[in-house]
């Protein structure tokens, strides 16, 4: 497959030869190892995903004698360097869990002409959106992803062009962390005025919790028809019919870079004879997938410019989310790990700790501020490894911090938590624990009830079904987790995103609420 990149030898855009492998084809062969995949499904609504399977259209609409398999796809980051990391694709049956690797593109070769990895996104995702529709109807292609023709390494598929696969696949479950979903999907990121792609939380209130409990938030929801509205509100059709027109619009093309710029190939002044402003970007699309080559194409072009003055919830039109495959914000999932442990439970963990220091929760006695620091973490690091191993010798053991030090938790005017996810849940226990014992300070009731809150929801939820009954939806809404939480008055930057400036990807299966 040709993906339009960056070449980091010479500096200069250029076409990867992206190897992958083809889900549909991958699921033909798991179906022919494993022909139970193809008996009626039991239990269904007891499984995670099976109201979002029972409502999808590919399930409504097949027939009696038709199998329709529930499939999930995951992406994420995986770094291979100091300097570089890998974006891979996963698809995988939810009965089997049988994972199929798709493809793996190296960040550092992602375009580079401002559009922060757009342009060579769009064409994985238009690869992605081909065989989500073979699958959805059933049969083979009949041409390749963009709709050229058959290749010279693509004699096999030719033959099995328009031909049943003898099964159809819903994609039930996109899994992502935020970052990629900011990017490889192509959201707004959280610190723009949508930063939520669910609801319409804005940076001046997306941290006021006192009126969200389980069930209900203070804001509207997200629906897919809002995104739909959100790209026609941004896009701009034009049709370039002449060659005078062409080169009026070469002229006022070029490849804006700026961080606060359009992102990509845009106008820099504008064109009124096409409807352009000043800062419309040209975006890739199916008559045009590499944005260099428009001067190439034949007219007359049909192009696609995208207004960032308009940008509402996302950034460019993913070709995958489509209503007639069943890819709308349904099937989104949210992970646990970035979400709860990496996000408010780091950023919780965070603040408490702080506190403690504060207020000497740890008792130490310094004669400078910094030593005191120093001299807590090591104190607290002891305590850790005394705390794991009990846990360990009462049959619960935990993710160990190796070594933990004052950079840990950066400086009075800087906090920090650095921990991973899992590492955080075991840092609550022990602050948990040590908030019983320590002399009072400044909210500490408050403080004791909030942590207890969290570790109640986490562990109700490692011990849930996938479908959460009745009876634990009233339990979760009595957990006074937002009570604790806003009357510990944190401050608002406490609660931004952990990983803001760091993070890229992230594993987002791991953890005990990953469903």
């Amino acid at each position: 497959m040709q993906v339009p990149g960056h070449s980091k030898f010479d500096g200069v855009r250029t076409e990867h030869n992206v190897q992958v492998l083809v889900p549909h084809e991958q699921f033909f062969d798991e179906v022919q190892k494993q022909p139970l995949l193809l008996q009626p499904y039991k239990d269904v609504a007891n499984e995670a995903w099976g109201k979002t399977y029972l409502k999808h259209p590919v399930y409504l609409e097949k027939t009696p004698t038709e199998t329709v398999i529930p499939i999930a796809m995951y992406a994420d980051g995986v770094k291979y360097s100091n300097s570089d990391s890998v974006l891979g694709i996963w698809f995988y049956s939810l009965r089997t869990q049988l994972r199929h690797f798709c493809i793996g593109l190296r960040r550092s070769l992602l375009c580079k002409c401002g559009c922060q990895g757009w342009c060579s996104m769009f064409t994985v995702m238009k690869f992605v959106q081909w065989t989500l529709e073979c699958m959805a109807k059933g049969t083979w292609p009949e041409s390749r992803h963009l709709g050229e023709s058959w290749g010279e390494f693509d004699q096999t598929r030719a033959a099995f062009a328009g031909k049943a696969l003898g099964f159809k696949c819903a994609l039930v479950q996109i899994k992502a962390d935020w970052s990629e979903f900011c990017t490889t999907f192509g959201f707004t990121m959280w610190g723009s005025l949508r930063p939520c792609m669910f609801c319409c939380a804005g940076p001046d209130n997306m941290y006021s919790f006192a009126e969200c409990n389980f069930g209900r938030l203070p804001w509207a929801s997200n629906v897919f028809s809002d995104y739909l509205l959100a790209c026609d509100s941004a896009e701009v059709n034009v049709v370039i019919a002449t060659p005078e027109q062409l080169n009026e619009l070469r002229s006022a093309l070029w490849y804006d870079k700026r961080s606060s710029g359009s992102h990509g190939r845009s106008v820099k002044r504008d064109v009124p004879s096409l409807g352009l402003v000043a800062g419309d970007r040209l975006e890739p699309s199916t008559n045009l997938p590499d944005v260099s080559k428009m001067e190439t194409l034949p007219l007359p072009l049909h192009l696609i410019f995208w207004r960032p003055s308009q940008t509402v919830l996302t950034k460019h039109r993913n070709p995958i989310f489509q209503s007639h495959l069943g890819t709308t914000f349904d099937v989104i999932c949210i992970d646990s790990l970035h979400c709860v442990y990496l996000g408010i439970m780091n950023a919780f963990c965070k603040e408490l700790v702080w506190a403690m220091i504060n207020g000497n929760a740890w008792r130490v006695t310094a004669t400078t501020e910094d030593v005191k620091l120093q001299l807590t973490a090591l104190r607290i690091f002891g305590e850790l490894r005394t705390f794991y191993a009990r846990k360990a010798k009462q049959g619960h053991p935990l993710s160990e911090i190796p070594k933990f030090t004052h950079k840990h938790l950066g400086t009075q005017t800087k906090k920090k938590l650095r921990t991973k996810g899992a590492e955080t849940w075991g840092f609550l226990l022990y602050l948990d624990e040590v908030l019983k014992i320590s002399p009072h300070f400044d909210q500490k009731d408050r403080w004791a009830a909030a942590a207890t809150a969290l570790i109640d929801y986490v562990n109700l939820g490692r011990r849930s079904p996938p479908t959460l009954t009745v009876a634990i939806q009233k339990v979760l809404g009595t957990i006074g987790i937002n009570e604790g939480i806003n009357n510990s008055r944190s401050p608002r930057t406490s609660m931004k995103h952990p990983n803001r400036k760091t993070s890229k990807a992230k594993k987002t299966q791991s953890g005990p609420m990953a469903n």
